[in-house]
């Protein structure tokens, strides 16, 4: 799966959970994301930035971690 396609599913995920509890903005994102996923992190970055446009995380600041894998997951993330 592409870096695009990863991110949209997370983001989409998070601003439907987000939306539930009612949360207006998410400052930061943290997600632990597998070394073979994260090969090229500028461009796992960049895809997040362009589909989190328009959406509760536009603004968010997003923290990868790396780890030994190849799956991703939101570790947490911080309201407004």
């Amino acid at each position: 799966m592409s870096d695009t396609a990863l991110m949209k599913k997370i983001i989409q995920g998070v601003c439907q959970h987000a939306q539930k509890q009612r949360v207006q903005k998410i400052k930061k994102i943290r997600l632990r994301v597998g070394e073979k996923l994260l090969s090229q992190e500028e461009m796992f970055k960049q895809a997040f930035y362009d589909l989190a446009q328009n959406t509760l995380l536009e603004k968010t600041d997003l923290e990868l971690t790396p780890f030994p894998g190849s799956s991703i997951k939101v570790i947490s993330f911080d309201v407004d």
